[in-house]
């Protein structure tokens, strides 16, 4: 199915929510939420969302991530503009990981996906933690940005 098939344009409503404070993990490779980034779905609706974000690690920990959404929640996909094994990554909503390959400077990524909500409204979390825990840091900067695109 492409992405942007059960979308139009023209009724789309554009939400947006912008990550204020960093916000550091270490020494631990459970998903956990965003304090942040995340956004309340109504129940039997159409979303699109893209998230960039802008993160630091170093290559031991990694990076991986996932979305949480609420129960019912049905054409759960993504799409990311990051490498694993020097393949472009699809994933459904539920997890995917990054490898970094040296140093602790500023990274940036993207991705992409959709939802339909099903009878149970709940939030869009996105979900990350260290692939390997480590005790260097690993740290989602401000300036993060979640849209959330509703087909109304």
């Amino acid at each position: 199915m492409d992405l942007l098939s059960t979308f139009s344009p023209e009724i789309l409503t554009t939400f947006r929510v912008i990550k204020k404070i960093d916000e550091t993990i270490a020494s631990d490779d459970t998903l956990h939420d965003d304090d942040e980034l995340f956004f309340a779905l109504e129940a039997n609706k159409n979303y699109y969302f893209e998230l960039i974000w802008f993160w630091v690690s170093d290559p031991t920990p990694d990076f991986q991530l996932a979305f949480s959404v609420p129960t019912g929640t049905t054409n759960k996909k993504m799409i990311g503009n990051w490498k694993l094994n020097n393949s472009v990554q699809t994933t459904a909503v539920t997890g995917a990981s990054i490898t970094t390959t040296s140093g602790t400077s500023e990274r940036t990524n993207g991705i992409y996906g959709y939802v339909t909500t099903g009878s149970t409204a709940g939030n869009l979390t996105f979900q990350w933690a260290q692939e390997t825990s480590d005790v260097a840091n690993t740290i989602v900067k401000a300036g993060s940005i979640l849209k959330v695109y509703e087909a109304t």
